[in-house]
């Protein structure tokens, strides 16, 4: 078993992210030495086409990784802004759509976060950065 740092759980489980703790979960996710850690755990569970299972993963986990892959030269203050929002997402999800693991959702539950975007956000730009930044996710 590879070990991690438990201040950040990354491991698959239903805990519904709080306001209380999104500070210190935001400051130590963007602590990029546990990726390569990370994706060995998720290589174990490869499939016969090289994906790696990340399947044992909480959202946090699939952030993290999501936020700190290897192929994108992202810096810093990008790293903070995704984080930022794809953590800001999940905080929302339970209350929102019932769910509490984003692999549940479908088309039309974004297009409903989107709707809830317009109403919390005047600024088209506002909406469609944080949009993209989820789409890509």
């Amino acid at each position: 078993m590879y070990l991690v740092d438990p201040a950040i759980n990354f491991d698959l489980d239903i805990s519904i992210l709080k306001e209380e703790n999104i500070k210190e979960i935001k400051d130590n996710m963007l602590d990029n030495t546990y990726y390569d850690t990370l994706t060995k755990r998720a290589s174990l569970y490869e499939d016969q086409q090289g994906n790696y299972d990340y399947s044992l993963f909480s959202n946090i986990g699939v952030t993290y990784l999501y936020v700190h892959q290897k192929d994108k030269k992202r810096g810093l203050q990008t790293k903070k802004e995704y984080i930022s929002i794809i953590l800001d997402f999940l905080i929302i999800l339970p209350s929102l759509f019932k769910k509490n693991d984003i692999r549940e959702l479908g088309r039309y539950d974004m297009e409903n976060y989107q709707l809830h975007l317009e109403e919390q956000y005047p600024r088209k730009t506002t909406r469609s950065k944080k949009i993209t930044i989820l789409k890509s996710f």
